[in-house]
């Protein structure tokens, strides 16, 4: 079996071997509904094993209620559902407001028992649940002309306990919340809050109070003023002064008042009052970095209001971008916009923003522009040059390979082939998050790409391996590495798609995040592809230097691959360790690895451009025959160079007359049956050889045949060996001795 034959096959069973991995991979992930969900102590529950898809449901660690647990089709357990977990206390506060016929003294103390419960023992996402709902019943109670100090220790009890709920350690809650029950939960529970400030201050204009305060909490902070309406309302909270002038007051209630009721919120309240508050894939993407601010007046004022309100902010550390928002909590859809408010000075630590609407709307200054919407400058201008360098070489490479003779260059044009299309994907798509699904078909294409040059440099190293091992230049198919490069990465990425989808196409950007479970189906596989090259490029490596030591007369074939071999070496490691720092950058999306990146990506494609392009063997080949050896040297891979005074001697032996016009002169004194240069002797079939005479011939006629015989060997030598002169050839010095002897 020759080698090339044995090349082929150990290709198609590569192929093919990786192939039926990927079918294996994907059949298991499809025949997994046969999978059993283990049991085991999680979330301080001892679950057991489940053998069936559906819930399973045990007692909540702690209160009453059950806590559920989805086992999937694959074998897997989902989160645990808290959401049904509850206390018997909050249920019996639930019974009695629901028909509550109670005192103002049974009010203020059921809203002190809330506040402990709430500091203590809200420990689940039901806990919470059920405490909001408690607090909404509270809220909707109305405040009796009762004592001052009772009133105003109801309020203070009330919106203690909603600064708890909504403190940042309850953020794990929440999102048990938004996953199993109404994701709209807490946007209606901060409006209920913002509509008690109505209760309160109808309740301060009816009794003749001035204010209440509640600003002990670290997450909701409140004042509530009752003002005649004559004078200029201005309070400070701890790092924002809100001024209303006086002339905004112009409608006032029955009693002669208005009533201002202002809310300071801590400013992680907003990533739960919208559920697209900070997507972006909406227009003015943003990131909240000062407290949120609500201002509400009873009665409603006339809108617009005849002068601005005036909201300052101290930021506690410097950003960029910053500019004041707004965004209205009655609207689930609605995110931060800068309509009806206008920056009156800003700066990195410091904001004053104009505002002429106050109605259900939240005030903050936002950073604008936090997430990308489009790729930097300096990473677009290095995949811009990359890919002109890649096309240049793909220009080169394929002219010099036009008839698509040799096996290499044609995998290294499939190759960059493959990269330009990668390339140009990333620099159109990837912050294409504006429509959601042509963002996952971005992703997809990404994610084969990156996948398929990986498979396709390994393929390149496989090849040389095989031609190292066999020890021939033969030119043999491509077929199963096309298969190796486009289709594997397929099987791979269809897989992967059929089980995540969800996670292709992500809200900041168009391609597979780096923390999340599909992250295998990229990480892992590129693993174990730069583990496979880098093993065989070290065969590779050291079968060529073994072949170089020992066996010196196969070097000029071996020196035809050497460009291959050199340029795996370079671009190898530049390409892991460009789409290593690519997909850090992208996540972290950071100045200083965006340079990074750009410049190893620059790197990485000039290194690409001279190895495959400029230095490759067919290049070379093609600059020779056109315009001849670059600065008079000649290259050993093709044409080794002749001992000095070789073509001297070959000069020399020229001289020599041509066999044929010897022939032509001897002709004339040959005899019928006589060979030339024999001078008439007859031979006998008898005769021991084919130049046997009977008679002996004379000095003349011998000194002819000699020079004809020598003539005749030379001329078949460099027949066979034109120009070169390898160790099994005799030097032509010896030849000359030899055959003129």
């Amino acid at each position: 079996m020759s080698g090339m034959k044995m090349y082929n096959i150990a290709m198609t069973w590569i192929s093919c071997g990786i192939l039926v991995i990927s079918l294996t991979s994907f059949s298991q992930s499809l025949s997994s509904a046969e999978k059993i969900c283990p049991g085991g102590l999680a979330g301080d529950i001892l679950w057991p094993n489940a053998t069936h898809q559906g819930h399973v449901y045990m007692p909540c660690p702690v209160g009453i209620g059950e806590a559920a647990r989805n086992c999937t089709e694959n074998g897997r357990w989902q989160t645990i559902d808290y959401t049904n977990c509850t206390y018997e206390e909050l249920e019996s506060m639930k019974q009695q407001l629901g028909n509550f016929s109670g005192t103002p003294e049974d009010l203020f103390d059921m809203s002190n028992e809330l506040l402990v419960m709430t500091s203590d023992n809200v420990t689940l996402s039901g806990h919470l649940l059920a405490s909001q709902d408690v607090l909404g019943r509270l809220m909707d109670k109305q405040i009796e002309n009762s004592d001052f100090a009772l009133a105003q220790g109801l309020v203070e009890s009330i919106i203690h306990s909603s600064g708890n709920l909504l403190d940042t350690m309850h953020n794990v809650l929440w999102e048990n919340i938004f996953e199993f029950q109404n994701k709209d939960v807490c946007r209606k529970f901060t409006r209920n809050i913002e509509k008690y400030g109505e209760k309160v201050t109808e309740y301060l204009s009816r009794t003749n109070q001035n204010e209440i305060s509640c600003e002990t909490s670290d997450n909701l902070q409140a004042k509530y003023l009752s003002s005649e309406g004559s004078v200029e309302v201005s309070h400070t909270f701890r790092v924002v002064n809100i001024s209303i002038p006086k002339s905004v007051f112009t409608v006032t209630d029955d009693y002669g008042h208005v009533g201002v009721a202002l809310l300071l919120f801590k400013e992680n309240i907003t990533q739960w009052i919208s559920t697209n508050v900070s997507s972006p894939r909406n227009k003015h993407p943003a990131k909240v970095h000062s407290p949120m601010v609500s201002c509400l007046f009873s009665p409603k004022q006339e809108d617009p209001l005849a002068d601005p309100v005036s909201i300052e902010f101290a930021l506690s550390y410097g950003i960029a971008n910053n500019t004041c928002s707004t965004v209205n909590i009655k609207q689930t859809s609605n995110v931060w916009h800068q309509e009806g408010i206008t920056p009156a000075k800003i700066n990195d630590t410091y904001a004053r923003c104009l505002t002429s609407t106050l109605s259900d709307t939240f005030y903050g200054v936002v950073e604008v522009g936090s997430y990308r919407m489009q790729i930097p400058a300096v990473i677009t201008t290095a995949l811009v040059i990359s890919l002109i360098l890649f096309f240049l070489a793909f220009v080169l490479l394929l002219y010099a390979n036009r008839s698509l003779e040799s096996d290499r260059a044609t995998l290294v044009l499939f190759f960059l082939l493959t990269l330009m299309a990668g390339y140009l994907t990333m620099v159109s798509g990837l912050y294409a998050t504006e429509n959601e699904y042509a963002c996952k078909i971005v992703a997809l294409i990404l994610h084969f790409s990156q996948l398929s040059y990986s498979f396709w440099m390994m393929g390149q190293v496989v090849q040389l391996m095989l031609k190292v091992t066999y020890k021939t230049t033969e030119t043999g198919s491509v077929a199963q590495y096309c298969a190796l490069g486009w289709i594997t990465p397929s099987f791979v990425v269809a897989s992967s798609a059929g089980l995540q989808w969800d996670y292709y196409g992500r809200e900041e950007f168009c391609t597979l995040p780096l923390n999340d479970e599909v992250s295998s189906a990229f990480i892992i596989p590129n693993v174990l592809i730069a583990v496979t090259t880098i093993i065989c490029l070290l065969c590779v490596t050291r079968g060529y230097c073994k072949i170089k030591r020992k066996e010196r007369k196969l070097m000029y074939r071996m020196r035809r691959i050497l460009p291959n071999i050199r340029a795996c070496l370079v671009v190898l490691p530049l390409l892991i360790l460009s789409w290593s720092v690519g997909a850090v950058a992208i996540h972290m999306e950071t100045t200083a690895l965006d340079v990074v990146w750009a410049l190893v990506l620059i790197i990485c494609s000039v290194c690409i451009f001279l190895f495959y392009g400029v230095f490759s063997s067919e290049v070379q080949n093609e600059y020779r025959m056109r315009y001849g050896a670059c600065c008079g040297k000649k290259h050993g891979a093709v044409q080794d160079s002749p001992r000095p005074g070789w073509r001297d001697e070959i000069s020399q032996l020229s001289q020599i007359r041509e066999p044929s016009s010897i022939g032509r002169d001897a002709d004339s004194t040959t005899t019928n049956g006589a060979l030339p240069g024999t001078s008439g002797v007859q031979m006998d079939a008898d005769d021991s050889g084919p130049w046997s005479p009977r008679e002996p011939v004379n000095d003349s006629t011998a000194s002819l045949s000699s020079s004809v015989a020598s003539s005749l060997a030379l001329k078949t030598k460099l027949k066979v060996f034109p120009l070169r002169k390898t160790q099994e050839q005799l030097s032509p010095r010896r030849t000359i001795q030899e055959t003129l002897t």
